[in-house]
C-alpha cells in the first residue's frame, strides 16, 4: 500500500521549502498583530502605544514615598504608669499616661503635677507636690535617690508621712525598684515613716504599709 499524499499547502511545501518558510513567516504574524490588538483594546484612555509623560502630569503624591508611621492609628505610642495620692489621710492609686519610652524621671514630673480637676473634686489631694520639682538623682542597684524641694520641711504633721509615702510608693511601683532614698534641697535627710519615727533610708512599701491602698 503506498503511503497517503498530502493535502492543500502541505504538498506545496512538500514541494517548495521556501515556500514553507514564507508561510510560516505569514502565520506568526498573524498571531502578533491579534496580540496587539487585544492588548490596544485595554489600554486606558484608549492609547495605542506606550509613551513618556511629563511628570507635572502624573497624579500628585505618585511620586512621593508614603511618609512613614511610628504607632497605630497615627497617634504617639503611650505608656501608663500608677502615682499614689492621698485621700482622707490614706493612699489611693490613679492612672496616668504618659509619653514612650516611660522614665522614672517622667513619673515624678506626673507625681509632682498632683491629681487633676475631678479627682481633687473627689477628695484626692497630694501633699507631696507642695515640695516640688521632684527630681531623680540616681539608680543604684534597686534604690532611687530622689531629691525634693526645701519647702518638704514646711509640710506639717501626718501630711509630711503621707507625701512620703506617695513618694515612695510611686518610685517603688517603677520596675527594677525596691527602696527610696529622699533628699530634701539636694541634702540626705531623715524622714518620718508611718510609724512616726524618722529614718534616712533606704525607704520601703513596709515602713508605710498602714496608709496602703485599700
Amino acid at each position: 500500500m503506498s503511503p497517503p499524499r498530502p493535502l492543500g499547502w502541505a504538498r506545496a511545501a512538500a514541494a517548495c521549502p521556501a515556500e514553507t518558510a514564507r508561510l510560516a513567516r505569514a502565520v506568526a504574524w498573524v498571531a502578533v498583530g491579534a496580540a496587539v490588538l487585544a492588548l490596544g483594546g485595554c489600554a486606558i484612555g484608549g492609547e495605542r502605544s506606550a509613551h513618556l509623560i511629563d511628570r507635572s502630569q502624573v497624579p500628585a503624591g505618585l511620586l512621593t514615598p508614603a511618609p512613614q508611621t511610628t504607632s497605630l492609628h497615627g497617634s504617639a505610642a503611650r505608656g501608663n504608669v500608677t502615682l499614689y495620692f492621698d485621700s482622707s489621710g490614706e493612699l489611693v492609686a490613679v492612672d496616668r499616661s504618659t509619653a514612650v519610652p516611660v522614665t522614672l524621671e517622667r513619673v515624678l514630673r506626673l507625681l509632682a503635677r498632683g491629681p487633676s480637676p475631678s479627682e481633687q473634686a473627689a477628695g484626692v489631694e497630694s501633699p507631696l507636690s507642695t515640695a516640688h520639682p521632684i527630681a531623680l538623682r540616681s539608680m543604684v542597684g534597686d534604690t532611687a535617690t530622689v531629691d525634693v524641694a526645701s519647702t518638704f520641711a514646711a509640710i506639717g504633721g501626718r501630711d509630711q508621712i503621707v507625701a512620703v509615702a506617695q513618694l515612695v510608693y510611686t518610685v517603688t511601683a517603677f520596675p527594677g525598684v525596691d527602696a527610696v532614698t529622699v533628699l530634701v534641697g539636694g541634702q540626705r535627710t531623715a524622714v518620718p515613716t508611718a510609724s512616726g519615727s524618722l529614718s534616712e533610708g533606704p525607704l520601703r512599701r513596709e515602713q508605710y504599709a498602714a496608709l496602703a491602698p485599700r
